[in-house]
This record gives structure tokens, C-alpha cells and sequence, in this order.
């Protein structure tokens, strides 16, 4: 298989709820858990090796991000999302529909913690035991293994609606938004985490987990109006999840963002949670090659003129 889209495995991985499956050594990335568990993929001078139970091109456009990437978008969305996507031109979102119960469970658990400190050693240890080479998550095992974990309330919630919360992604909808609509009626899932099951499963890229991340960089970077938040639930499940008749979708983060960017909102969203971990959140404002763009550096910068 060639790649025709630009990789960076690094950025590929990191805010990618596939993490916990797989583990990047050097320039090799390895499926350690679920299905094709054992793949070796590299890539070399554009080319991709391979070798292992997971070496078809349809697996690894997903699991490369060549299935929504932002070579992809360029060019049709418009505005100052542009230079979002010029900046990322290597990033996809990594996704894997066999192992969408592994990624449910990663999801739930990510909800409200460190994601690669505390969420990817729980799944890990989760999935080393309980996750088969299928993508089959055992629930005998798992009640087994879930107190084992810790006492977070995050292990303890996921316990509790775990056999539910597997029975709706086994079955049969009549769209994406009907899976949503599905999930979100379960106990303790929000928009947020419906939306980052379908989208890290490869199943749309509709699909939005707006969170404080996206939030802060739509604003920052003046991709959507300035009076949107983040969805609530409760909007939702009165919209039985549609977004796209939602009443409020003007005001709502993942409404707005699905009605501007269509089928590239989860990708934009994913840059949007890379730029905000790397840059914002550090303070890097100096080092980011946003800056020029963006409306609290600009502040930051005449305030300082003016103070000098």
C-alpha cells in the first residue's frame, strides 16, 4: 500500500482513542491489543510495510488516518479553518471499526482524567486480559478485572452500564444517528462520548466530541460564532441526536460545526485538541505557528507593546 496522505505517526497517535491498542516503537507502530492483534506497520519513503494479520488496504487506511485527513479537507471549508489544515497537512484521525467495543470502553473511561497517564493504563491492563484478536471484549472477564483497576468513579460507572453499553453497538441502526441517539440514552454517556465512539470507530466523520479543547481553539482561531458551547445532553435526546434539524444547532459547538464543516468536523476537531495540548495549554504562544490568527496572542502581543 502507498501512502498517498502525508503520516506522522506521533501526531496520528496521540489524540487518538485507538491509543491504548496500539504502541508506537521508533518508527513502527504495533497493534498490541484486539483485532490483528501482532500487525507491524512502518513506513518508508512513502510506502507502507507490513506484515502481520492486519495487512489489508481497507484496515490500514483507518488505522493510518487516510480515511479523513486533512489533505483531504483543504479547500473545502473556506475561512481561517484553512490555516488550521495547512498547519496539520499529516494529521488523520486513526480509527478502527473492528475494535469499537475496546474503543467504547477507552472513551467512557477517558471521561474527566488524564487521558495517557491515567485512561490508557487502565485500558491496557483492561485489554491484555479480557480483549480478544476479534475485537471481542469478554464482560466475565472484565467484571473481573474492571475493580482491579482502581476506585475511580470513571472504572466504577463503566462497571455498571458496561453489558448495556455493549449491547447497543451490537446492534443493528438504521444510521449513525440512530447509534447515537442509541448511546446517549444510556446512563452516564454524553454527546461527548457518543460522538467519540462513532468517530474513533471509523464510523463518520460528522461525528464532533466538542469539548474544552475544541471550544477554546473555535474561538480563539475564529472558526465558528462566538456564542456557541458545548452541547448538552438534554438538547440532544429532545433532538433524538440529528443534528443536522436540531433547533439548536446555531448555538450549539458541535451543531455549528457540523453545519460549517460537514463531514470534516471530527477532523477539525481532533486538530483543533492537538494545536490546544501542544501550544495553548503550554503557553507556547511564541513557538505557534497560529499566532498571527489568533485573537488572545493578539491581545497578548499589543498589551505587551503597550506595557514596553
Amino acid at each position: 500500500m502507498k501512502t498517498l496522505k502525508p503520516v506522522d505517526l506521533n501526531l496520528l497517535l496521540y489524540p487518538s482513542f485507538t491509543l491504548p491498542l496500539f504502541k508506537l516503537e521508533g518508527k513502527r507502530l504495533v497493534k498490541l491489543y484486539g483485532y490483528a492483534a501482532n500487525t507491524v506497520v512502518e513506513i518508508v519513503g512513502g510506502y507502507v510495510r507490513c506484515s502481520g494479520p492486519g495487512c489489508r488496504q481497507e484496515v490500514l487506511g483507518y488505522w493510518l488516518g487516510q480515511w479523513l485527513h486533512s489533505v483531504d479537507a483543504l479547500g473545502k471549508t473556506g475561512g481561517s479553518v484553512e490555516a488550521l489544515l495547512k498547519a496539520y497537512n499529516s494529521v488523520g484521525v486513526m480509527a478502527s471499526p473492528q475494535d469499537v467495543e475496546a474503543i467504547a470502553v477507552t472513551v467512557f473511561l477517558s471521561r474527566n482524567t488524564d487521558y495517557h497517564t491515567n485512561t490508557v493504563r487502565w485500558a491496557r491492563k483492561l485489554f491484555s486480559e479480557c480483549l480478544d484478536d476479534r475485537g471481542r471484549l469478554d464482560i466475565t472477564c472484565a467484571r473481573k478485572i474492571l475493580p482491579l483497576l482502581g476506585n475511580s468513579y470513571q472504572i466504577k460507572q463503566l462497571a455498571e452500564v458496561l453489558e448495556d453499553l455493549l449491547a447497543t453497538l451490537k446492534q443493528k441502526h438504521s444510521s449513525i444517528w440512530e447509534l447515537r441517539y442509541q448511546l446517549l440514552r444510556l446512563k452516564h454517556v454524553g454527546p461527548k462520548t457518543a460522538d467519540a465512539i462513532i468517530l474513533h470507530s471509523g464510523l463518520a466523520g460528522y461525528a464532533t466530541p466538542s469539548d474544552i479543547h475544541y471550544e477554546r481553539i473555535t474561538r480563539r482561531l475564529a472558526l465558528l460564532p462566538p456564542h456557541v458551547k458545548k452541547p448538552a445532553k438534554q438538547w440532544c435526546l429532545q433532538a433524538e441526536a440529528y443534528c443536522p434539524e436540531c433547533r439548536w444547532r446555531k448555538t450549539c459547538l458541535s451543531g455549528a460545526s457540523i453545519t460549517t464543516f460537514k463531514q470534516y468536523s471530527g477532523l477539525i476537531q481532533t486538530i483543533a485538541y492537538i494545536h490546544d495540548k501542544l501550544y495553548c495549554a503550554k503557553k507556547k504562544c511564541q513557538e505557534c505557528k497560529l499566532k498571527n490568527m489568533c485573537r488572545e496572542s493578539a491581545l497578548g502581543w499589543k498589551h505587551h507593546r503597550t506595557s514596553a
